[in-house]
């Protein structure tokens, strides 16, 4: 389950990330007159500024957003390696304790024959 609800958040994340700079692309393309124009716009020239500022706001919580989803993805990597670890511990000691508990039946064996 976790595996489908994976490949259909990543598929959906590709889709908006590819749709949205199409989109971007084709609508900048098709109404670039426009933009000269309001470039050429007293006041559109005077709020530019904060028009760019907004612009690196959006794009620092995008870039955050992604970093996060990095920072999650290793942090379950991470628990995923130190659990398995944790298994191949667990079944070591469970082989040496049988190897253990076998060596203390032959012992016992031994002593009951002599």
């Amino acid at each position: 389950m976790k595996k489908i609800l994976k490949k259909v958040f990543g598929f959906l994340a590709l889709v908006l990330i590819l749709g949205g700079t199409i989109v971007f692309l084709f609508q900048y393309w098709r109404n670039q007159r426009a933009i000269e124009i309001l470039l050429d716009n007293s006041v559109v020239k005077n709020s530019i500024d904060l028009l760019i500022k907004m612009a690196y706001s959006i794009l620092a919580v995008i870039v955050g957003l992604i970093l996060s989803s990095i920072y999650f993805r290793l942090g379950s990597s991470i628990r995923k390696d130190e659990k398995a670890k944790k298994k191949e511990e667990q079944l070591r000691l469970e082989q040496e304790a049988k190897a253990q508990e076998e060596n203390n039946t032959q012992e016992e064996t031994q002593e009951a024959n002599e």
